[in-house]
């Protein structure tokens, strides 16, 4: 049925309807729990969406001597539940994303630091000139995972910071520069993009 479901919502985004449109009448028709409804929100896209993000997506080892923007919680949540056997999935823009739908309700835990620490590993392989990591700052214990950040980069030798903002995507749209993250709300408004949870996660 979600298979369906999908390949219904993808006919009718590539003929221009609305997004949220589309998605209300595909779920009401299908009768789709809200579980399922996130994920085809989050997986389907149209072929121009697909092609747009194509443009902008760039492989992992591209990070190499580039400065580059870490979408902290964004990036995170993504490793953290494919490393702890949740739903991470392959989009159709070719992405790996999760199903938490954890961002408002998130709680740091020791999980959280094992996703940093492997993504950290990530970075130290490759070596980028300077790493900007940002967190929203609104997350409870946000600035203690940014500490913990911070000091574990000091620890592998990767150049940069770690901070947390009240307009964490306001941020990192302003910098515009690589940037680690699977938000297409922010993939539509940035020129280069790296799916850092894909070089993690194993699937």
């Amino acid at each position: 049925m979600l298979s369906q479901a999908g390949e219904e919502l993808k006919f009718l985004l590539d003929r221009g309807y609305n997004r949220e449109s589309a998605l209300r009448f595909v779920s009401n028709h299908y009768e789709l729990p809200k579980k399922a409804r996130n994920r085809i929100l989050r997986e389907i896209f149209s072929e121009a969406e697909i092609q747009e993000t194509a443009s902008k997506l760039y492989p992992i080892n591209s990070i190499s001597g580039n400065q580059m923007v870490v979408d902290g919680f964004n990036v995170l949540i993504t490793v953290e539940e494919g490393m702890c056997g949740g739903d991470v999935f392959r989009c159709h823009d070719g992405l790996l994303r999760d199903n938490a739908m954890a961002f408002s309700n998130y709680r740091i835990s020791s999980d959280t630091n094992r996703a940093a620490d492997a993504v950290l590993a990530v970075l130290s392989e490759h070596q980028p000139k300077h790493v900007t990591w940002v967190f929203d700052s609104q997350i409870s214990g946000s600035g203690r995972l940014a500490e913990y950040v911070r000091r574990g980069m000091l620890d592998s030798g990767i150049r940069g910071e770690s901070m947390t903002s009240p307009k964490a995507d306001g941020h990192i749209m302003k910098m515009n520069l690589l940037t680690g993250t699977s938000d297409s709300a922010l993939i539509r408004r940035l020129n280069y993009v790296v799916d850092i949870p894909s070089a993690v996660v194993d699937l």
